[in-house]
């Protein structure tokens, strides 16, 4: 059993990585057909359930490219304060992807929504000190009282909440341009006591019953002695079953690994040459040249994970099957390799953009 767990430590790496792979691979898919019905949705003018696609996409694979066509949806919907924020988060991801250009029209677009911002002031003077204040079912707390909160046109409600007292719901409407407004929530009123239960009458105890007369069952017969055991010779213990399995199973990870990434690989080349082709020059790019580049980053991601996938499946299999003929040995040689065994290890490198397997000791 010990000299199976490293490959068994290894079969379980393998496997893990290759459900992130297959997760990675079915979202990255599915966020990008969210998006496209997304903007097609948006162009059509329906843009409540534009949004709801770009939300789902954003959740499934954030990109920048994502966000800024989310942000713009907003916009349109006249959602001032949700775009405005929106176009800021934008930004900061391009920034840390790199995006330069992406960063500074999400900036740009931003800066442009910011003079038309309505706020909201929340006011509380007198508050249980146990009190919760939501605003439209978002939970704020007393520190951000006094400030102005930039919120989107339309109605809006505040709800307090504190034990021993009734909840407390005050309404207000925001204009669509630079409406400024203050909301004081005024005194809660202490809940009503509930009142006290009526108790019953009491009731006269039932007479006693007379008491059962007990009657005594005969005991019944002891059971038969069992027969006694028949001894049998002692039964040299197995060896593990589907031992030799294993690093075939582990061998045909690898394979699958290295075929998913280097089709991987084959989509993130196409992908870069398309968005090359839609954008010769950084100043021309088009939004749509930019999500492919965004995309052929995530093929390529995919792909560098899967060819390591792949060594470090093929690399376990090969050590695996070498030293698997220890077990055909005789006993005495059989002894010694398992003891030369123990003193190795196989260990695998993953970080940053390295994945392979390292084998040390002696065999």
């Amino acid at each position: 059993m010990k000299s199976l767990r490293t490959p068994t430590i290894a079969l379980a790496l393998a496997i893990t990585l290759t459900e992130g792979i297959a997760f990675a691979q079915v979202a990255a898919a599915a966020a990008e057909a969210l998006f496209k019905e997304g903007k097609a949705l948006m162009d059509r003018g329906e843009y409540p359930a534009a949004c709801a696609k770009f939300a789902e996409s954003e959740r499934l694979d954030a990109s920048s490219g994502t966000m800024l066509n989310f942000a713009r949806c907003y916009a349109l919907q006249g959602k001032t304060a949700s775009a405005w924020a929106k176009y800021l988060e934008a930004g900061r991801i391009a920034r840390e992807q790199g995006r330069a250009a992406r960063a500074a029209e999400a900036k740009k677009k931003a800066a442009e929504i910011e003079p038309d911002l309505s706020y909201l002031t929340i006011v509380a003077a007198q508050l249980p000190s146990d009190a919760t204040v939501e605003l439209d079912n978002v939970r704020f707390e007393p520190s951000s009282f006094g400030t102005k909160l930039p919120v989107d046109p339309g109605p809006h409600f505040v709800v307090v909440r504190a034990s021993g007292y009734d909840d407390k719901r005050v309404d207000v409407m925001i204009g669509p341009k630079k409406d400024t407004q203050t909301l004081t929530i005024p005194p809660l009123t202490a809940s009503r006591a509930p009142f006290p239960p009526v108790a019953p009458e009491p009731q006269a105890a039932p007479a006693p019953s007379p008491a059962p007369v007990a009657t005594v069952a005969p005991a019944p017969p002891p059971p038969p002695a069992p027969p006694p055991p028949i001894a049998t010779e002692p039964q040299p213990p197995r060896e593990a079953e589907g031992s030799s399995a294993l690093p075939w199973v582990i061998g045909g990870v690898g394979l699958a690994s290295l075929g998913v990434g280097a089709t991987f690989g084959l989509l993130a080349l196409s992908s870069y040459k398309d968005a090359e082709a839609a954008c010769p020059t950084h100043s021309t790019c088009t939004e749509d040249a930019m999500n492919l580049r965004s995309t052929a980053q995530t093929q390529g991601w995919v792909a560098n994970v899967g060819v390591g996938l792949g060594i470090v499946g093929i690399g376990v299999a090969t050590v695996m099957l070498i030293t698997s003929g220890s077990s055909e040995r005789p006993p005495g040689q059989a002894t010694q390799r398992r003891l030369q065994l123990r003193r190795t290890a196989l260990e695998p490198l993953v970080g940053g953009d390295v994945y392979g397997l390292s084998f040390r000791g002696d065999l």
